[in-house]
């Protein structure tokens, strides 16, 4: 039986976390008056995702091994600066969920047990 480390549990609850704040971002930019408005709440949608999976990975039998949690990392991190670059997301916002990005790829990369707990058969 795999058991995880705290530093894989507190990496699910990061990218869990980080997934709520996208929510809660997008209800703080919730404007119907605005131009463009259905592609910013794409936009968050995707992200929370996107987190949500990454927290997901992090659950025994999890749906990534360790180099695909790495990609959609890298993936997630080039939605949320191509958001500040567009300007579709503000500087400030783009931070904090970058913050909330890095973590738990840190915690699962520094993870002790990390290449056992991601390398098992998930089926």
């Amino acid at each position: 039986m795999k058991t995880s480390t705290n530093s894989l549990k507190l990496g699910a609850v990061v990218a869990a976390l980080g997934g709520v704040v996208a929510l809660m971002m997008l209800a703080a930019n919730f404007d119907l008056n605005q131009e463009g408005f259905f592609r910013t709440m794409i936009l968050y949608l995707l992200i929370a995702v996107i987190f949500f999976a990454f927290a997901g990975a992090f659950k025994s039998n999890g749906q990534w091994g360790k180099g695909v949690l790495t990609i959609m990392a890298f993936v997630l991190y080039a939605i949320i600066i191509a958001g500040v670059i567009i300007e579709m997301l503000s500087l400030v916002y783009g931070l904090i969920l970058l913050v909330f990005g890095i973590l738990p790829l840190v915690c699962a990369l520094l993870s002790a047990k990390s290449d056992v707990w991601f390398s098992e058969a998930k089926f």
